[in-house]
């Protein structure tokens, strides 16, 4: 499964890659926004994890808004590898 990962914070980036690389995961990474969209355009993925300025919302109507936008699930920061090997896990599972 091909995974693009698209976050201006490298110290967030660098675990989230390793940890969806280490289970499996084909990942690649863009620390802008145009280059991610540029990416997304360019390559097939399975999976996008899109940092936006909404990921820094953890209310109820934040995660809301975020899903009603189109994405399939909405994680908030700070989240845990265990978080998101088991949502990676489970959305292969679930794709079979």
């Amino acid at each position: 499964m091909r995974v693009l990962v698209v976050e201006d914070d490298r110290r967030l980036a660098g675990p989230l890659v390793r940890g969806l690389t280490a289970e499996g995961f084909v990942v690649d990474v863009e620390y802008d926004g145009r280059d991610g969209l540029w990416r997304s355009t360019e390559y097939a993925y399975d999976v996008i994890v899109l940092d936006v300025m909404l990921t820094a919302k953890d209310g109820e109507p934040d995660r809301a808004e975020g899903l009603d936008s189109g994405a399939g699930d909405y994680l908030t920061k700070s989240l845990s590898q265990t978080e998101i090997t088991v949502r990676s896990v489970g959305y292969r599972l679930d794709s079979r």
